[in-house]
């Protein structure tokens, strides 16, 4: 069904409003939209710095044409949340790279993640299949919420330095919007 595009163009530089499917408890007022890097750049500092990041908050990954980075926003607050899937590979193939997920603490718990994730896969879904694939380290805290969306561990436990205990996952970029991935 076709989204309305609120008298914009065919074409709109941006995402409409996602709200996600698999969202327990959707916060109204927030927007989901594709967007420059720099948009979020300074959100995504704030949050990963916090949780202890040093540098790995700026990626030279975040400049290629083919990153797509996504901002989830609330009027009179701003930048809330944040993704980017990144150009990667994955076992020699191409694939994406989640990084830079980022929820600000008194917004986490309220579908934000969720819906940077489902509004990820539908813009994965609507370009090419080239990269069939995408992963992400996921610290042991967050792979429930992964695994929930549809995502599987692809490693053993390891040390990701400022991050700790992590794993790797992974999810097909090509499924049904929301269902599990099937092993």
């Amino acid at each position: 069904m076709p989204a309305d595009s609120g008298g914009m163009g065919a074409e709109p530089p941006t995402l409409t409003p996602f709200r996600p499917r698999l969202a327990l408890a959707w916060r109204p007022g927030v927007e989901i939209v594709r967007c420059a890097p720099a948009a979020i750049i300074g959100h995504r500092i704030a949050v990963l710095e916090a949780n202890g990041a040093e540098a790995e908050t700026a990626f030279i990954e975040d400049a290629d044409p083919e990153s797509i980075h996504l901002s989830a926003s609330i009027a009179g607050v701003g930048v809330v949340g944040c993704a980017s899937y990144l150009p990667s590979w994955w076992e020699r193939r191409p694939a994406w790279r989640l990084r830079g997920m980022a929820v600000a603490t008194p917004h986490r718990g309220l579908g934000i993640g969720s819906g940077l994730l489902g509004a990820m896969e539908r813009e994965l879904q609507a370009g090419d299949s080239s990269r069939p694939l995408a992963w992400c380290t996921a610290r042991l805290a967050a792979v429930g919420f992964y695994e929930r969306m549809g995502w599987r561990a692809a490693s053993t436990i390891f040390d990701a330095g400022w991050a700790g205990p992590s794993i790797v996952m992974t999810t097909p970029c090509a499924r049904p919007l929301g269902t599990p991935f099937a092993a």
